[in-house]
């Protein structure tokens, strides 16, 4: 299969979102897009994020396998980080703060689908407005290392291979140690 990029998806995920009221970080009431955490999380602890579908039209039929990949992460978390406070985030909630980021660092994940099959990329960022730790999950993608705090990860990828959607989490137990050796970073 020739490479194909998901810049192409980008579009699709900055559509017009609905409002929602938020705090601004310095007690400020601002206008959040839903996508955005309502929890900066704690000092020290970690911010599980809800996954990221790309193109977003796919979220809802990626709702069952992104909830089992979350699950999956906080489980990984609770394990590498036990007693550590992880504030796992529902959906929609995917992305931090522009503004100062999280305070606990921040694990995500980025679901790219494309005619039924996936690629996933786990996202780590250390607390505040910091670069994002990309590591591939499943399917074979080319990509930076790091992407900067709130660009689209899909905008540095390439994609090589996909499995399918259906199979993604058991797909994904073939690189689970790479996956932990990158949650490090939230040591």
């Amino acid at each position: 299969m020739p490479s194909l990029t998901l810049v192409t998806f980008i579009a699709l995920v900055l559509g017009a979102c609905a409002s929602r009221s938020g705090d601004g970080g310095d007690g400020t009431r601002v206008e959040l897009s839903p996508e955005i955490s309502h929890s900066r999380g704690v000092d020290g602890g970690i911010v599980l994020l809800w996954p990221r579908v790309v193109p977003k039209a796919n979220t809802v039929a990626m709702r069952g396998p992104a909830k089992a990949l979350q699950d999956r992460l906080k489980a990984m978390l609770e394990e590498h980080f036990p007693g550590r406070p992880i504030d796992v985030r529902p959906e929609p909630e995917r992305v931090c703060p522009r503004r100062g980021g999280c305070v606990g660092t921040s694990v995500g994940l980025l679901i790219g689908v494309l005619e039924g099959e996936c690629v996933a990329v786990v996202i780590v960022s250390p607390p505040g407005e910091s670069e994002q730790l990309l590591m591939p999950w499943a399917g074979l993608v080319t990509t930076q290392i790091t992407v900067p705090f709130r660009e689209p990860p899909e905008s540095s990828m390439k994609i090589h291979e996909l499995v399918p959607c259906d199979k993604l989490p058991v797909a994904t137990l073939d690189r689970e140690e790479r996956v932990r050796q990158a949650l490090r970073i939230a040591e």
